[in-house]
């Protein structure tokens, strides 16, 4: 029974963090096709986002899938993944208010 609460916890946190995240990647989006954010050469900022909020959730679902199997996640490079992702997560704020203060 207790991995199934912690499967549904996972899931849960997976469900909060895409659904904020599609907030901001749909007014980011948005922003982008009024012409409110300029796009330059190499890799956009939306791009950065789009990549790592994916790589996020899949590490998320191989947290879940992990735990529900039973197997421990401890020194797991999939948690050094989620981490490094959200670092860039903050990293980023900086760099879309300097964005939207420009537009």
């Amino acid at each position: 029974m207790e991995k199934i609460e912690e499967f549904e916890d996972a899931l849960n946190q997976i469900k909060s963090f895409a659904k904020d995240s599609t907030e901001n990647l749909d007014g980011y989006i948005e922003r982008v096709a009024e012409g409110q954010v300029k796009l330059s050469g190499g890799m956009s900022l939306l791009a950065v986002k789009s990549h790592t909020f994916l790589s996020y959730l899949l590490g998320m679902v191989i947290v879940a899938a992990m735990k529900v199997g039973g197997r421990s996640i401890e020194n797991h490079p999939v948690i050094d993944m989620l981490v490094e992702n959200r670092a860039i997560f903050k990293k980023k704020k900086p760099a879309e208010e300097d964005t939207a203060k420009e537009t």
